[in-house]
């Protein structure tokens, strides 16, 4: 069985240590994507495991092909995919708009929002920091002032969609609506891990 060994980024942030993706992971996300191009390029490791040791979230990479990728968090449990479908379907986001909104402070929206920032900045090559700051001002711009999927700091809280929210609560650990995701969320991994399987995946277990 290939040890799985645990990696930490540099500058203390982001707050969280990052399993490698294995060669499970990466069979099952190909099979899951249907025929759509999976690249495991893009994917730095596995921020979070259901309680099958499955992948639930990905890290990924701050650039895709040198551009800004927005989307550091990717949810890819296909229970939880389902959920967020289910209660995006339902006003979903407007609801954890309106909790955010009446039942949290500002500041920890706030906080929420420059926590992605800083995972974001602590992905990048000092390198390529210092190359962008001096070429591509545009891109720094969007990289150190853009929160979550690359929205941009509002208020009263604006929500992109649950998936994201998901992803990084799991990731991080924590929410500023945390409330409102543990009463509409029973559970945060579902009781038939057969689904992730690699044969499950051929028929569309993930995607």
């Amino acid at each position: 069985m290939q040890k799985e060994k645990p990696r930490c980024f540099s500058g203390g942030q982001p707050p969280f240590f990052v399993q490698p993706l294995l060669f499970r992971d990466r069979r099952v996300l190909a099979l899951s994507m249907g025929g759509r191009n999976f690249s495991a390029d893009l994917v730095l490791g596995v921020a979070k495991r259901c309680l099958s040791g499955f992948p639930q979230v990905l890290l990924c990479s701050s650039l895709r092909n040198g551009y800004p990728f927005p989307t550091n968090f990717w949810l890819v449990c296909p229970w939880l995919q389902e959920r967020c479908a289910s209660l995006e379907s339902l006003s979903g986001v407007s609801s954890l708009e309106r909790h955010l909104a009446e039942e949290t402070p500002p500041a920890s929206w706030i906080a929420w929002h420059m926590a992605h920032v800083r995972v974001r900045l602590a992905l990048l090559e000092s390198g390529c920091v210092s190359f962008m700051r001096r070429y591509r001002s545009g891109w720094w711009r969007a990289l150190t002032r853009r929160g979550i999927g690359g929205s941009e700091l509002r208020m009263p809280p604006r929500v992109k969609c649950l998936h994201l929210q998901m992803a990084s609560y799991l990731a991080l650990g924590w929410h500023p609506g945390e409330a409102w995701m543990r009463k509409e969320f029973s559970a945060f991994s579902c009781s038939s891990p057969g689904r992730c399987s690699p044969e499950a995946a051929q028929q569309g277990g993930l995607s």
